[in-house]
């Protein structure tokens, strides 16, 4: 599913550089489905509680690190959102 959402977010953003009227409505699509992915990741690793073969502070890094990556698929969805389509 990342290669999915690696391709929607590439192939969006190339289009609305391309001025593409389709272009931030895919790019927009791209950051929602990248923002879903991340939550399903943090939500299915909080579920399943820390990893007994990993260190407590790996888990508690690696949860920091989808929690960011979902802060930026947050803000890459409110700004292709907001973009104005000059087409």
């Amino acid at each position: 599913m990342d290669y999915v959402a690696a391709f929607l977010l590439i192939a969006g953003g190339s289009m609305a550089l391309n001025k593409r009227p389709v272009g931030l409505r895919l790019l927009s699509a791209a950051w929602a489905f990248t923002l879903g992915m991340a939550w399903m990741s943090l939500a299915g690793n909080i579920q399943a509680g820390p990893d007994p073969a990993r260190d407590g502070r790996v888990d508690g890094f690696y949860l920091g690190l989808i929690g960011l990556m979902m802060a930026m698929a947050l803000v890459g969805l409110i700004l292709a959102i907001s973009a104005k389509d000059h087409s």
